[in-house]
């Protein structure tokens, strides 16, 4: 290149990138005004073609949003439709970096840009290497097949395009030792042959060898490592060999192989014979000064081989460019091929950034953005879009996503790659290329990108250095088929002293390799590895070759040899089986699952330490994720309009209850589209019980938050197994239920939650491991036969029960009354060694027939003697000695079962595990040991976006009532915004001792949603909040201004209690009543007793439950007590019920719909048929005989 031809050209991109600015508004307003009547821009600009009004109306799109409108071209129809230039071609993408090959449109004008890039790059290099004048430049190139569109037009890739131009065939010849025929050979073999053959013939003239991306190259040497005996005897000979049949390559060679060469032969094959290659190139080609390739990207991952076979020859990746625009070249050539940027050629097309937040290098969740997922957060929105910059108001640091404008008829296009800006050229941004958005590894809500694979394989290849192993190739795909999923890792390795293909590979090394990995990938990935949710990673080793193979696959599918990239995550079967079958070694290391095993809970806390430490940056990502998902659903529309900025979502979504959402989910029931509430296909809803809040509700769920909540459970097996040793040595006598499903007018399913759990596989599978009742009578709908069956088993197998689980304290308490009535029965038929008649269900008697397989009367003696006792105190204790604790929800109304578990289980701990609800999962229990009175939960910030309504709760005296979202409270709000609403707090503020009514946001379409529970701040777990349950907010009695809430009632009885327990009576389980037909009003309380001495309850002594009455008036608070005296509220009365009485009340809830496991016996009861369920079983009743109380 002459020197003023250099510098013409510097000048030229000396004045571009100095005027950057002007030159970006010039291609915009030239591309508006030529197309801005096209059908596509008419739709937004109406022929307008104001800048402001193409960023206002011109929506940013992907290649599936435009098909439609291209493949019309390409059936026939005219181009301006997208473009009022003509098409000369189609431009092909590779498809291999991004899945399916694209069809882009191509006009003179743009290919004329494409074909200047390696010429303003040409003046750039000579800048700063010297001499390359004198030689020539061995570049390994090779063309594609192009084919004719329906509409007569051709289309082909990039590189072919380029490559047949009039610029290459008239001006980059000259720098090449290829003939131009060999290049455009379609026959790629051959072509290679050739090339390197004359390479090699021409080996002093070569001052620089090249390709388009680095991948090229590795193909090229393996390729020469099984042909260079026949390439010299060809040069030996002066003959070429016969397999080189076409015509493109015989007839341009003989002008180079013109005579026998044997001293040239001589000295290439002692170079070729040498055990090891590597510098080969230096060898071969001793003058080259540089490699020319694209190593950025996916292509870093070959950095490593072309230096070893190079001998550390300078690396030049020169220019970054796509099939849809050429974007800039580097500026700065001899930089480290790790550090390479590209500075932006403002005349190519006008360019536009999204800003993106890489947290680098470990990021907690993955995020989506229009759809597609990626792993970048928008920082700021306008308008609905990202705060989308131009290429002059980029900012140094940050990481921008690019999108172009072209007057190809791309508008506002989003390419799908992420750059970070390293600085500026003059006025033109220099940028690092990142990833490609769209590629990425994924199991469950771990989302690895290529930059973070590239990352952590770097760091494995490490371990690979002292043994002498190379990294040649690699790529990888998500294995989903195994349950659960992994990350599958194909490795090609080559020994550094040696080109044998005989690999010994030590197993301790690989799995080294498989630690490294994994250790490098995110926070999100190792939490979830952690848990078992993702299985080891695997890293597969293929033969030599292998990769060359795929190359052919992709080749075969239309891809180009020039522009093909070593995909970095597969995704077609057919690649994967290409791979798969040309493997040396397969190794899965088990490394962190297994860590599971050996070292007990040990990795649990592990998990639980990260979550809990990180806990205010994974709520920030929570919610992140929500919006970016969900933020164009009909319902978060109407109030974000599309954006996704945390501070809007709090100024603009309102705070609601089930009611106000009710109308939405209804209509996704009776089948419209679930994107009313949420972006992701509902799987199914979860029915509420009913029982706490009133009428049951219908949740959305979908898999992916079905799969998040059965985390919850995961997460209490190493904090129960880090007090409690010796659990794995035993099972669970479980009394789990399910519940009959219904379905929705749209087909969907609605079951209780712990039914969907019960019916899953994986519990399924796991049952009979963990669990004493057979699946099949836990999934028995006869709640009786299932009762009846699941005793049995656990009595049967009661030398092995370690611990006892129910998930409501007030299912175990009945199971133990019905275990009162039926143990002379269980007994006959462990005696006799045959189930009951009436047990009729085939599952449920199938299942028990093959545990109770004989008669055994010294285990129906055992179990005799010990019902056959007058006092039942310490039953559980007895029927199972070696139960290590109880494990049941022991909070809220659950709590009034305390005292009866504390009598029947005889000093076993009683252990309240997690607190979740229908909507969403909250906490587990970090200390089970805890008095169950005093249990506190902490929260888990991976669940769902938690906020906090303050509310003030004065010891039990309550000041004021307010009303918030026309709900009235109990509460007073202690914080309130400039409006005088409650101002909820999120999860880093909230403050020790204070009560708070939770609110989530949640992945299945709930929005600052009320679910009504009030908690009491009691402490942290490192980041992490612990709250204990106070009660439901909605729950309280109330005759005229008073309130009396669910906490408060549970204290005066609790104060009550106290009085009766020194007379030997237990407190079974009560609810009550407000009586509003009698003038004035009172409350009633309904109490089923139970003496400690007897199965049979004495005569009531009337002065002591009259007393009790007394106390429990005297414990209510001030507005009570004086409304009391006032005779505006009468005399508290107490009926007590007879035995079972509750139950029928639990009876006829379920008849109702309600689940047998989420039932909880209500506090306070509201319908007439509850209250005469109740009044059925009344025996006896007294009234309290205060009349006064404030005096």
């Amino acid at each position: 290149m002459e020197k003023s031809r250099i510098e013409y050209v510097l000048k030229k991109i000396e004045e571009q990138t100095s005027n950057a600015g002007e030159e970006q508004e010039k291609i915009l307003e030239n591309i508006l005004k030529r197309n801005a009547e096209t059908d596509y821009l008419n739709k937004f600009l109406h022929g307008q073609t104001d800048k402001q009004l193409f960023k206002k109306y011109v929506p940013v799109v992907t290649y599936e949003d435009i098909k439609s409108y291209i493949d019309r071209i390409i059936d026939g129809e005219p181009p301006n439709i997208l473009t009022t230039e003509p098409i000369i071609e189609f431009i092909l993408s590779s498809g291999t970096s991004g899945g399916e090959p694209k069809y882009v449109l191509s006009t003179a004008e743009c290919s004329q840009k494409r074909a200047s890039i390696p010429m303003l790059m040409e003046a750039v290099i000579h800048k700063h290497i010297e001499g390359l004048d004198k030689g020539k430049g061995m570049y390994l190139l090779f063309s594609n097949p192009d084919f004719d569109t329906p509409s007569g037009l051709k289309a082909r890739m990039f590189s072919s395009s380029y490559l047949s131009s009039s610029t290459f065939k008239t001006t980059v010849f000259k720098y090449v030792t290829t003939p131009i025929e060999i290049i455009l050979s379609l026959n790629k073999p051959q072509s290679m042959y050739c090339q390197l053959l004359i390479g090699l013939i021409r080996r002093h003239e070569v001052l620089r060898i090249g390709t388009i991306f680095a991948s090229t190259f590795p193909n090229c040497i393996k390729f020469l490592q099984d042909h260079w005996k026949d390439i010299c005897c060809d040069i030996r000979t002066g003959h070429l060999s016969d397999w080189i049949t076409e015509q493109d390559c015989r007839t341009p060679m003989s002008s180079f192989l013109l005579e026998p060469n044997s001293e040239l032969a001589d000295l290439l094959e002692p170079i070729f014979e040498n055990e090891s290659w590597e510098g080969i190139i230096t060898k071969l080609w001793p003058k080259a000064k540089y490699i020319d390739a694209i190593v950025t990207g996916s292509m870093s991952q070959y950095i490593g081989l072309i230096d070893y076979y190079s001998g550390r020859l300078p690396i030049i990746s020169t220019f970054y460019n796509s099939s849809e625009a050429c974007f800039g070249i580097n500026m700065e050539p001899l930089n480290k091929p790790w550090d390479v940027s590209y500075t932006f050629l403002p005349n190519m097309a006008y360019f536009e950034f999204i800003p993106v937040n890489k947290e680098s290098p470990q990021k907690a969740q993955k995020l989506h953005f229009n759809g597609v997922a990626n792993e970048e957060s928008i920082e700021k929105l306008e308008n609905g879009n990202a705060q989308i910059v131009d290429l002059v108001d980029v900012k140094i640091g940050q990481c921008y996503e690019v999108m172009v404008t072209t007057l190809a008829g791309l508008y506002r296009y989003r390419v799908g790659d992420i750059l970070k800006v390293t600085g500026f050229h003059n006025k033109s941004p220099k940028f690092q290329f990142v990833e490609r958005q769209n590629v990425a590894l994924s199991i469950d809500r771990d989302k690895t990108s290529e930059a973070d694979l590239s990352k952590a394989i770097k760091a494995a290849e490490i371990e690979l250095v002292p043994h002498g192993f190379l990294l040649t190739a690699y790529s990888s795909f998500a294995d989903t088929w195994s349950i659960p999923g992994r990350y599958v890792l194909f490795w090609e390795l080559k020994l550094r002293d040696s080109n044998t293909d005989q690999l010994k590979l030590d197993s301790n090394t690989m799995e080294q390799c498989c630690r490294r990995v994994e250790e490098s990938l995110d926070f999100t990935y190792r939490l979830y590895r952690k848990m078992n949710l993702i299985g080891p990673l695997e890293i597969r080793v293929v033969k030599f070759g292998a990769f060359d193979e795929l190359m052919n696959f992709f080749v075969s599918r239309g891809a180009a040899p020039l522009q093909y990239k070593t995909p970095c995550c597969l995704k077609i079967k057919e690649a994967i089986e290409i791979l798969d079958s040309r493997l040396i070694k397969k190794k899965i290391p088990g490394f962190m699952a297994d860590q599971m095993e050996t070292k007990d809970y040990e990795n649990g806390w592990k998990f639980l330490e990260e979550l809990t430490e990180n806990g205010h940056r994974i709520q920030e990502q929570v919610l992140e994720e929500i919006l970016m998902r969900n933020a164009g659903t009909e319902y978060l529309s109407r109030f974000l309009h599309g954006q996704t900025d945390k501070q809007l979502f709090k100024n603009n979504v309102p705070i609601v209850t089930y009611e106000d959402i009710k109308p939405y989910i209804d209509r996704i029931a009776n089948g419209e589209t679930s994107n009313i509430l949420l972006a992701d296909p509902i799987s199914e809803f979860i029915q509420s019980s009913g029982t706490s809040g009133g009428q049951p509700k219908l949740i959305p769920m979908t898999a992916e938050n079905f799969e998040k909540k059965t985390l919850e459970i995961t997460l209490v097996d190493p904090v129960v197994k880090k007090y409690f040793d010796g659990l794995e040595k035993g099972k669970t006598m479980s009394l789990f239920f399910v519940k009959k499903g219904s379905e929705t007018p749209s087909g969907l399913t609605v079951r209780t939650l712990s039914s969907c759990y019960f019916m899953r596989d994986s519990f399924k599978k796991s049952a009979p491991k963990i669990c004493t009742s057979p699946i099949e009578t836990i999934l028995c709908l006869d709640h009786k036969q299932s009762m009846y069956c699941q005793l049995l088993t656990g009595l049967l197998q009661r030398d092995h029960v370690v611990s006892i689980s129910s998930i409501f304290g007030s299912v175990l308490a009945r199971s133990i009354k019905f275990l009162e009535d039926h143990w002379n029965e269980l007994c006959s038929n462990i005696r006799t060694g045959c189930l009951s008649d009436w047990i009729t269900d085939p599952g449920c008697r199938n299942a028990v027939s093959s545990i109770l397989t004989r008669p055994n009367p010294e285990l129906a003696d055992t179990i005799e003697h010990i019902c056959g006792n007058e006092s039942w105190e310490g039953i559980i204790k007895k029927l199972w000695p070696k139960a290590k604790y109880i494990n049941s929800v022991i909070t809220g109304t659950m709590s009034q079962y305390i005292s009866l578990l504390d009598f029947y289980g005889g000093g076993i701990p009683l252990v309240s595990p997690s607190y979740g609800s229908s909507e969403s999962t909250f906490g587990i229990n970090l200390n089970p040991l805890s008095n169950p009175y005093d249990v506190s939960y902490t929260f888990l910030p991976n669940m769902a976006y938690f906020e906090f309504l303050p509310v003030d709760k004065d010891g039990g005296e309550k000041a004021r009532e307010s009303d918030f979202d026309g709900v009235s409270s109990q509460w007073s709000s202690e914080i309130t915004n400039a409006n005088g609403n409650v101002e909820p707090v999120d999860f880093a503020n909230v403050k020790l001792g204070q009560y708070y009514e939770v609110v989530v946001t949640t992945f299945t379409g709930l929005y600052r949603y009320r679910v009504g529970d009030v908690l009491k701040l009691t402490g942290f777990h490192n980041n992490s909040p612990r709250f204990q349950f106070v009660e439901r907010r909605n729950t309280v009695l109330s005759i005229d201004m008073d309130k009396t809430s669910e906490a408060d009632l549970l204290k005066a009885i609790g104060n009550a209690k106290r009085h009766l327990e020194p007379l030997g009576f237990i407190l079974m389980t009560f609810s009550s009543y407000a009586e509003t037909s009698s003038i004035p009003g009172r409350y009633v309380l309904f109490w089923e007793l139970k003496f400690k001495e007897s199965t049979r309850c004495p005569k009531l002594d009337a002065k002591i439950m009259e007393q009790c009455c007394s106390i429990v008036e005297e414990s209510l608070d001030f507005t009570y007590k004086s409304l009391r005296e006032a005779n505006k509220i009468a005399a508290l009365e107490l009926r007590v019920v007879k035995h079972g009485t509750f139950d029928a009340l639990m009876d006829f809830y379920v008849s109702k719909g309600a689940s047998i496991n989420q039932y909880k016996t209500p506090c306070c009861i509201k319908s007439e048929e509850t209250v005469k369920v109740l009044n059925s079983g009344v025996v006896e009743k007294f009234f309290s005989p205060r009349t006064f109380f404030l005096s």
